[in-house]
């Protein structure tokens, strides 16, 4: 599995750049932790810091710890300062120009640079340079100066959790595309069915009619009983004033039909 050693420039008793009440060695820290835990999450790879918390680490220990572990990509995260502004990365001043190092780090590059540009902040370029961590380090090698910590702006983005999500994913994508990571397929799982609510039975109206009804008119028919005037006001369905036949039979229909 392919092993990624991530470098947050600076710490300890060595501040880095200092700011806008910021400290370089914090900031690189920080979004050297963020990037670890982007990578793991969503690409199949092995990650390392040289150091994890603020302590002072020299140059060449730094490349020393990435050569012991054998990493295949080494990282180096830095804030800039000097009166710049925006984004530059570098690989080491020997390398060529379509080396593995630098085909790498273009997929970096276009991905970061990109963020910086989409916020209006320069793109300095890709650069080269004799740094030690570049040097020494026997695995291809690059170096991100994101933004400068004495320039206002380009503070302001770094204080800002959306600009630094950004430049992460960033971050994490470049290097995926450089190396070729597999990336970490997220399975999710299949809704629970929804189970529809109970249907309450409802409840059917209380019949108008009944057979005693039809019996009654009936018998009322062929005068076997005397209707009193609210029966013959019920059983005379038709209205014509008179209880017979026909009578019998919409009492029926409406009887079959409140079934």
């Amino acid at each position: 599995m392919t092993k990624i050693m991530i470098d947050p420039g600076h710490g300890g008793k060595d501040p880095g750049a200092c700011g806008q009440g910021l400290q370089e060695k914090n900031l690189t820290l920080n979004m050297a932790k963020l990037l670890r835990t982007y990578l793991l999450n969503n690409y199949k790879c092995q990650v390392a810091l040289t150091r994890e918390t603020d302590v002072f680490m020299g140059l060449s220990d730094r490349a020393r710890k990435a050569n012991a572990w054998k990493a295949n990509y080494f990282i180096s995260l830095h804030i800039n300062a000097g009166g710049g502004a925006g984004y530059e990365d570098f690989i080491y001043t020997k390398l060529s120009d379509t080396g593995t190092t630098a085909k790498i780090r273009n997929a970096v590059h276009s991905k970061v640079a990109k963020v910086w540009i989409d916020a209006n902040r320069p793109n300095r370029g890709k650069k080269k340079a004799n740094f030690a961590v570049l040097r020494e380090t026997s695995m291809p090698a690059v170096l991100l100066e994101n933004g400068f910590i004495d320039n206002m702006i380009d503070v302001i983005l770094l204080k800002q959790k959306p600009f630094v999500d950004k430049l992460i994913k960033a971050m994490g994508d470049g290097i995926a595309l450089g190396l070729n990571l597999p990336v970490i397929l997220k399975v999710t799982p299949d809704p629970k069915p929804i189970t529809p609510p109970k249907k309450e039975p409802v409840a059917k109206p209380k019949a108008e009619y009944d057979v005693r009804d039809v019996i009654k008119t009936q018998q009322s028919i062929v005068n076997l009983i005397k209707l009193t005037e609210e029966e013959v006001k019920k059983l005379d369905i038709n209205k014509d004033g008179k209880i017979d036949v026909k009578d019998v039979i919409m009492i029926l229909q409406r009887i079959v039909g409140s079934l």
